[in-house]
């Protein structure tokens, strides 16, 4: 049964599953937009909603709630959606248990462990015509989003070359990393992503070459470092550089190099001073993580999708393909991994 959200429904009521670092982003976001309402926070760590709740003088508004009464909130005719920010292997059951109750699904990557679970959620959305999102952020980037545009408007003309730069910082925590699917679900997933946006095109083959520099890492069997090679048909390649560890704080850049020049997004900085002296020039410090470094992509994006709750035929910049296409492609990079080769891109 479709559920016709309108302006007259504002704000919406909103839960907010899973406190760790994404929940926080969106905790606060949630916060500071006019058309939401926060009703519920949900975690196994009861002693930390309530502490949040507390510290930010929300009590009597906002209830703390445990995984397990789950289904008691999804009765409340007042929650209009949830976002969904828990340990990767958790999110197909929190969506499938809210759009079954006409919940829209605001949801970060991935849906599901694999691409046919990832696609039957898509269908139940489809199904309930409840509004379900896989959240990728990198898409409402000023800076991405302006280099995507001059492509589209062959302001380099031909592409050669696109380039992404992906490092985190800090390096995750190992609990973390065991439930998070590991670097190329988990990271390359949105560079993966970001280079199809930009191009508007699918690549026909992956190459990945990659180590674990962190014992800890590689005892998990995951890696920390890796570049992914992406071919095309037009003769694009796509070279994506990832790892878990950058000194100097969260390095995110984008390059993409035509037959009439360069468009080049590089870091912004938490202070955009140059200083110019005898000794050189000095800039300020990147971001130190993703809370701050995409702090306005991701109010774009939350603004997005009420606004496709509120319009059913508004369509996100990120859908039902692209996120298929993306967990694909991150699949075939571990294709590549195994077989130590170049891999063919089937769909």
């Amino acid at each position: 049964m479709a559920v016709q959200w309108q302006e007259s429904n504002l704000p919406l009521g909103v839960a907010v599953i899973g406190i760790g670092r994404a929940g926080l982003i969106h905790f606060k976001g949630i916060r500071n937009n006019c058309k939401l309402k926060l009703l519920y926070l949900v975690d196994v760590d009861m002693d930390k909603v309530s502490q949040l709740i507390e510290r930010n003088h929300l009590g009597g508004y906002v209830k703390p709630i445990h995984p397990s009464d789950m289904s008691t909130i999804l009765e409340d005719p007042k929650l209009h959606m949830i976002v969904v920010t828990t340990p990767s292997f958790t999110h197909e059951q929190y969506i499938i248990a809210a759009l079954h109750k006409n919940k829209a699904v605001f949801c970060e990557k991935p849906l599901a462990p694999d691409n046919q679970r990832v696609e039957q959620c898509y269908e139940l959305s489809e199904k309930m015509k409840v509004p379900l999102y896989c959240a990728f952020q990198r898409r409402y980037d000023p800076g991405f989003r302006r280099i995507r545009d001059q492509v589209r408007q062959g302001a380099i003309g031909k592409v050669y070359v696109v380039k992404t730069c992906s490092r985190d910082s800090p390096v995750p925590s190992l609990e973390y990393l065991k439930s998070s699917g590991r670097i190329y679900h988990d990271c390359a997933v949105h560079d993966l992503d970001m280079v199809c946006y930009v191009l508007e095109d699918i690549p026909c083959s992956v190459y990945v070459k990659s180590h674990a520099w962190d014992p800890e890492i590689a005892a998990i069997k995951d890696d920390d470092t890796a570049v992914i090679v992406l071919g095309f048909k037009s003769g694009v390649i796509a070279i994506i550089d990832i790892s878990r560890h950058s000194a100097y704080g969260y390095d995110q850049r984008l390059e993409v190099f035509g037959e009439k020049g360069m468009l080049k997004s590089e870091n912004p900085r938490e202070d955009e001073v140059e200083t110019y002296s005898q000794k050189g020039v000095t800039l300020g410090k990147c971001h130190y993580s993703f809370p701050t470094r995409y702090e306005y992509a991701y109010q774009q994006e939350l603004d997005e999708f009420i606004e496709c709750i509120l319009d059913p035929t508004r369509e996100m910049l990120s859908g039902k393909k692209d996120t298929l296409l993306a967990t694909r492609l991150a699949e075939a990079c571990e294709e590549s991994l195994r077989k130590k080769a170049e891999v063919p891109i089937t769909l």
